[in-house]
């Protein structure tokens, strides 16, 4: 098993056709064997186009699974989300997706979510009760990123504003991606408003 933590990041889609990236100086990740671990981001293609920006795919080439992965407190563009292993028999235990800014594409029962705000860019719908839904934008300053991933939340009250409460777990953490002060209860995604 590979315990991994993506917390604090910002994702971007870049122009049609090129690859989607994840700012991979904002993830930490852990792995107990090395040689197993495989984090790979990607995009997937169903229907109309989907677009990915984390995805747990190492089901693909075991069953081994995954255990005690957070994904959380990150940005995504409001076209981009995380990609669901789609095989039943791939073990998931103690996945949490918490506090993000992100597309809903659909739920794995085998993961638990809390306080994520979702984008109705894809699909609408939303994983827990009291999460979010933002519409087709999610709440950015801009809306498109062309500053290396940067996706500063709007000022004043948006759906993203103090949707994470104290009681979170994993909890919010003391700042945000620029180095600022995070509020308690803090806003979702990687930034905190001003």
């Amino acid at each position: 098993m590979v315990p991994v933590a993506l917390q604090g990041a910002s994702s971007s889609t870049a122009s049609k056709g090129s690859a989607r990236q994840l700012a991979a100086s904002a993830v930490t990740t852990s792995a107990v064997r090395p040689s197993r671990a495989r984090l790979a981001f990607s995009r997937r293609r169903r229907g109309p186009e989907r677009s990915s920006a984390v995805t747990l795919a190492w089901c693909q080439n075991s069953q081994h699974g995954y255990r005690n992965v957070d994904i959380a407190y990150n940005s995504f563009q409001s076209n981009t989300g995380i990609r669901l292993d789609e095989p039943a028999s791939c073990r998931m235990e103690n996945v949490r997706v918490v506090g993000n800014l992100l597309a809903w594409d659909g739920c794995d029962p085998r993961w638990s979510y809390a306080h994520n705000v979702w984008s109705t860019a894809l699909r609408r719908g939303r994983c827990a009760r009291g999460e979010r839904i933002a519409g087709a934008r999610l709440p950015y300053a801009s809306a498109s990123d062309k500053r290396g991933f940067a996706l500063p939340l709007r000022s004043g009250r948006t759906a993203a504003s103090d949707a994470v409460p104290r009681s979170a777990r994993p909890a919010c953490p003391r700042t945000d991606i620029d180095g600022d002060k995070r509020s308690r209860p803090c806003d979702a995604g990687a930034d905190e408003a001003d």
